[in-house]
């Protein structure tokens, strides 16, 4: 398996960043739980703070502190992502260096597959080990600006095609269904690598990041044609 061009053991390198590191950086109290939540304002969506529940928990004994918005319903792990200097989480896609087109690998996988867009930089890091080229949005719903740099990529990468690979749960599926018809509006050729119905419901409640190359030998295989069987219904 080739080395991630990205963080090694990233799920060590978060748990060993304490809980109060995090609500320092946002300029909060530390908190000296050990279990339960700890609150703080939701940093993905401004809107969230003109709700009476609009702030992010985050779980104090999660390893890798969990956060959940019962607002905007961005959910994940990497929170320590959030550090990266210069990265603008809503404005950018992790992953999106252009620098990563030099690899052989990424160049094959963009013209056999498409643009991967999956949600965690933890599945970004899993599918580039994989020789896999994905962006992340690192938030279960992409923002006009992430629209716009996927088609970018794509229409110029990909030959205009996009693979929408979502965590497998009603919360992640239903995040994707807005950035399928976003994409398929601006003239993208969007396909769905798996779901909760595909194959007997087997991907049922599994994350990209435990995609391994036996199971994406089989999700290759079956990658659709289109994107009907995620069962969305268009308002017009």
């Amino acid at each position: 398996m080739k080395k991630s061009a990205y963080v090694h053991n990233v799920d060590e390198l978060i748990a060993e960043t304490p809980l109060d590191s995090v609500l320092i950086h946002y300029g909060l109290s530390p908190s000296n739980r050990t279990s339960g939540e700890v609150r703080m304002p939701c940093m993905f969506n401004e809107s969230c703070n003109n709700s009476s529940y609009g702030q992010l928990a985050i779980s104090a004994a999660h390893p890798a502190k969990q956060v959940f918005c019962h607002v905007c319903g961005t959910r994940g792990k990497p929170i320590k992502h959030k550090f990266v200097k210069g990265y603008g989480r809503g404005l950018e896609l992790y992953g999106q260096q252009t620098a990563r087109l030099e690899e052989a690998s990424i160049r094959e996988s963009l013209n056999r597959h498409g643009l991967l867009v999956v949600e965690g930089a933890n599945d970004v890091i899993a599918l580039d080990a994989l020789g896999l080229a994905a962006v992340g949005l690192c938030s279960n719903r992409a923002t006009e600006h992430q629209v716009e740099k996927i088609v970018r990529f794509a229409s110029s990468a990909s030959n205009g095609r996009v693979t929408l690979l979502p965590d497998n749960d009603e919360e992640g599926e239903n995040g994707f269904r807005e950035l399928l018809w976003s994409l398929v509006d601006r003239g993208i050729n969007v396909r769905l690598g798996w779901s909760r119905t595909r194959e007997n419901g087997r991907y049922t409640g599994l994350q990209p990041e435990a995609i391994d190359a036996e199971l994406w030998a089989q999700i290759a295989q079956t990658i659709a044609p289109s994107v009907g069987d995620i069962h969305v219904q268009r308002q017009t």
